[in-house]
């Protein structure tokens, strides 16, 4: 196994294209999971999604909420939304907490409450109330405690593939499915 860290992301829809700025740093390997929608570029490796799925937005989310089933256990892997660009410091700091930490997301310096979250995905049409009132039922019913909600960026965030996250990103993926 290439024990390289892997910089993943997913374009679908031709939503995004590969920045040309990118800085590609030797020791990691990229890898772009796609419908076939997006510009080849070297030096990624292109995968295509192993689900089908009508809504292009959970198509691409299907990658970055389930490493799991797209790397072996031991994997260490960041993702990046595909319209961001790689410098050489995020290489670094990518390198850096996948050696130190299993799991790293980047917390969002505004501090959005829940509220303020499920707010935005209303306003935004990415979700339906019945949605909102769905998902916040089902966090409520397995005990989340939503005064302690801290926003995290999720343009991009790192794991070491476990046995112990499997759990976590299959109830993502069925909550991403009620909505964002």
């Amino acid at each position: 196994m290439d024990s390289r860290p892997i910089i993943y992301t997913s374009i679908t829809n031709g939503y995004d294209e590969i920045p040309n700025e990118h800085y590609y740093d030797p020791d990691i390997r990229y890898v772009c999971f796609t419908d076939g929608t997006v510009e080849h570029k070297e030096p990624w490796e292109f995968r295509d999604i192993p689900i089908e799925h009508e809504c292009p937005r959970r198509l691409s989310a299907y990658a970055k909420i389930n490493p799991h089933k797209l790397f072996p256990v031991g994997s260490k892997v960041a993702w990046i939304d595909g319209c961001y660009v790689m410098t050489k410091k995020y290489c670094e700091e990518v390198k850096k907490y996948l050696s130190k930490y299993p799991f790293t997301i980047v917390r969002h310096y505004n501090k959005f409450t829940y509220y303020d979250e499920i707010l935005e995905g209303y306003m935004g049409n990415f979700n339906t109330w019945d949605d909102q009132v769905k998902i916040t039922k089902a966090l409520a019913d397995i005990g989340y405690n939503f005064r302690k909600y801290d926003s995290p960026v999720l343009g991009t965030f790192f794991r070491v593939i476990t046995e112990d996250l499997f759990d976590f990103h299959d109830m993502w993926w069925e909550y991403s499915l009620i909505g964002p």
